[in-house]
């Protein structure tokens, strides 16, 4: 895609690789790998890898909206064992893996050192480093790393110079933890939020006539939502407006997600419009 160390891109099949090389070197499998030089050194017990379908004690199921209502999704994105998912923790477990990169139990501190360092621009004020992001909050540096499954989403901060943590994790799809980040940071900072409101949500009932399936191009979905098919639906749920598995607030005349105002939708006819951070794409009614 560009010349190595022009600009950043994540990669999922790139960890993919990194386990195969790991493997390779290790003579082990990455399952055993993680569990030897990892997770019993730092005592994670909450943290674990999925073997098949194995059932893990304590833990959450994860759900998600499809156009068949409320449903458990699967664990893990993967079939069989790689390092481009399959993980699964909690928030205490996530602060005691920081704690341990941090203490120079798993690495030595030359390489801790690496995982934290800049590499590559990614934004105005924000950088990449080695599975982590380096973002600036004013004169304050914060280690950021998510990820994400069918049916469940983290995220986890950490301010190396004042030793603030937040760690959130969820067991459906459509927690909208970035807001829950900024909002519990801008607490921590003394900041004053603004509450998410119920009336804010789209009425399904206003929108009736429009609900059900619309066909978009294949292309321009994968181009611009990172969607792989040419169709979404429009529909109701316990009361809540979505779309796909998307929960839908109302303003000013044009639907968007409740946790960011880039993407808009909009109707006409039986065309759906959305617009994502400038590019249009249609969609027509079936």
């Amino acid at each position: 895609m560009f010349e190595p160390g022009k600009r950043y891109e994540y990669s999922n099949p790139g960890f993919i690789l990194l386990g195969a090389i790991i493997e390779e070197v290790s003579g082990q499998s990455y399952k055993a790998y993680l569990k030897e030089n990892i997770l019993e050194p730092l005592q994670l017990v909450n943290i674990g890898y999925y073997d098949g379908q194995n059932v893990i004690e304590n833990q959450a199921v994860p759900y998600r909206l499809s156009s068949k209502g409320l449903e458990s999704a699967q664990r893990s994105k993967h079939l069989g064992d790689n390092a481009g998912g399959g993980l699964y923790s909690n928030p205490n477990d996530l602060y005691r893996y920081i704690r341990g990169i941090e203490n120079e139990i798993i690495l030595d501190g030359k390489y801790s050192e690496l995982l934290f360092q800049p590499h590559i621009q990614s934004g105005e004020t924000d950088a990449e480093g080695y599975a982590w992001s380096i973002k600036s909050f004013g004169e304050e540096k914060i280690y950021f790393a998510a990820g994400s499954g069918y049916g469940t989403k983290s995220v986890i901060i950490r301010i190396p110079d004042t030793g603030g943590f937040i760690g959130i994790t969820s067991n459906w799809g459509n927690t909208p933890i970035l807001q829950l980040l900024r909002d519990l940071y801008l607490v921590t900072q003394g900041e004053s939020v603004n509450l998410p409101a119920e009336a804010e949500l789209a009425k399904p009932d206003n929108y009736s006539q429009n609900l059900g399936w619309y066909s978009f191009s294949k292309a321009e979905l994968k181009k611009h939502l990172g969607i792989d098919r040419s169709q979404l639906k429009l529909q109701e749920f316990d009361g809540r407006l979505f779309l796909d598995d998307e929960l839908l607030a109302a303003s000013d005349g044009f639907l968007k997600l409740t946790y960011t105002s880039e993407l808009r939708i909009e109707f006409d006819g039986n065309d759906m419009i959305i617009n994502i951070n400038g590019n249009e794409i249609k969609g027509i009614k079936m």
